[in-house]
């Protein structure tokens, strides 16, 4: 599978962008614990890092096979990456709008786009694990919206008839969707190999 060469080492970057995410998060508490400061410090560049390795590993993936059919859904989420980091640092430049709000939209947006196109890839290569994970993944992010939804729309006396917190529902929500996500990037890097 030479042809998908360029498509794997993208969703390689993709998956170091994950891992560098999740170091990110880490550094916090234990900077807390071992009363290191300067660990904070590495919390931006990892976050940076992170953004920008994932955004080369999706450009990385527009050169999958026209065969896959899934030209269009990387192209549309190359697209809404660009647009959400021109709207995140469209604040900083004078003359322009603010769009920053908008930043986390489009952000979210192209996730699922790369997420249905990783699906398609999934399908094309015959590897239904990492299809059914992309699905999952799809899913769990239509539950997490409707909790988020829900958080912000329900005011707080009727939440508390429900045995859980719906912050609590979301944090385990994208823990669990970490998860799914890491094991479908490495899925689909050996499907691929």
């Amino acid at each position: 599978m030479d042809t998908f060469k360029y498509t794997r080492m993208g969703i390689t970057f993709v998956y170091i962008g994950l891992v560098l995410i999740v170091l990110s998060i880490f550094a916090v508490p234990l900077a807390a614990v071992l009363r290191a400061t300067w660990l904070l410090l590495l919390v931006p560049a990892l976050v940076v890092a992170s953004s920008l390795l994932s955004m080369i590993g999706r450009i990385l993936c527009l050169s999958v096979p026209k065969e896959v059919g899934a030209s269009g859904l990387i192209y549309a989420a190359v697209a809404l990456d660009v647009s959400s980091l021109f709207a995140a640092v469209s604040r900083m430049i004078p003359g322009l709008p603010n769009f920053s709000g908008f930043s986390g939209l489009l952000s979210l947006a192209a996730m699922v786009f790369f997420l249905i196109f990783l699906k398609k890839l999934a399908v094309f290569i015959n590897d239904s694990e990492s299809a059914a994970r992309a699905s999952s993944l799809l899913n769990l992010g239509i539950g997490l919206v409707v909790v988020m939804v829900a958080m912000i729309v329900l005011p707080l006396v009727s939440l508390q008839a429900f045995a859980f917190s719906p912050a609590l529902l979301a944090f385990v929500l994208m823990v669990v969707g970490f998860f799914i996500y890491n094991r479908l990037l490495s899925g689909l890097r050996k499907s691929l190999a």
